[in-house]
């Protein structure tokens, strides 16, 4: 056990036999590092794929608002059809501590926090959606931008 935990330190995947209670004994993947030397929550497997799903899920639900009015009615209802998605993902334990930062709550151009009034007004919409992963309980942000004048989406990380 110990020789194997100085193994996963060193970020080594090992395919290993071990006993469980549900199924016997199996073989599995002990650790579930990605092969990159990192400090943060991505050298997990689970945590690059929990990001490239969440990126997958709101990639259409944002293309679809390309053609919609660059104003806070859009940025609410992109808003609502996100929080299924989060919320489906806290059920299942797959994210803790949700937080959409964005200007859904807006009403006017001086109530906005993330954007400002001259962007938006050139089609440009940027949404922050901040939680922690399990694996590690670190914050990870996902940055949202909407861009309707070039008819581009990007979506970063940040951790």
């Amino acid at each position: 056990y110990d020789d194997i935990n100085d193994l996963a330190h060193s970020y080594l995947n090992l395919i290993v036999v071990k006993d469980t209670k549900s199924s016997g004994k199996v073989a599995m993947l002990w650790h579930n590092f990605t092969s990159q030397v990192k400090q943060d929550s991505f050298r997990f497997i689970s945590n690059v794929r929990l990001v490239l799903y969440m990126k997958k899920q709101f990639r259409p639900i944002i293309e679809s608002y390309f053609e919609e009015p660059n104003i806070w009615g859009s940025w609410k209802r992109l808003y609502l059809e996100a929080k299924p998605i989060i919320d489906d993902l806290v059920t299942n334990e797959a994210i803790t501590d949700p937080n959409w930062i964005g200007d859904q709550d807006a009403t006017s151009w001086d109530e906005l926090q993330l954007n400002n009034e001259a962007d938006c007004r050139q089609g440009k919409y940027h949404v922050q959606c901040v939680f922690k992963d399990v694996a590690t309980m670190q914050d990870i942000t996902i940055d949202l931008i909407i861009d309707s004048a070039s008819k581009s989406v990007s979506a970063t990380i940040n951790d």
